[in-house]
């Protein structure tokens, strides 16, 4: 597995945002409202980019980091800990199994 933060930015009031660079797809249908144009670019990339912020809250004891992707389409923040619940509980009910991170006690997403 290889991957990388795009930027780390810390904000005003003290919290982290994880940035991650998601040029567009050219395999997505393009549809001519910007939300599902950002949501079809964005969502399969959510726990990559979850895992890197994940991965710095249990490295530094950190609490609220969140994450964001962007392109030239627009950006789309999220809190990790809160999309990772539903990733787990969709994973489980399409898959019919835990999902392969279970073992990862340390996400707290469990």
């Amino acid at each position: 597995m290889a991957g990388h933060i795009d930027l780390l930015v810390q904000e005003k009031d003290g919290h982290l945002v994880v940035w991650d660079y998601k040029p567009q797809w050219s395999d997505i249908k393009w549809t001519p409202e910007p939300k599902n144009r950002l949501t079809e670019n964005f969502i399969v990339f959510v726990p990559q980019i979850a895992s890197y912020a994940l991965t710095l809250m249990n490295m530094w004891n950190l609490k609220g980091v969140t994450c964001g992707i962007f392109n030239s389409e627009g950006t789309w923040e999220f809190d990790p800990v809160e999309v990772m619940k539903i990733f787990n509980s969709d994973f489980t009910t399409v898959f019919q199994t835990v999902p392969p991170w279970k073992n990862f006690k340390f996400l707290g997403i469990m």
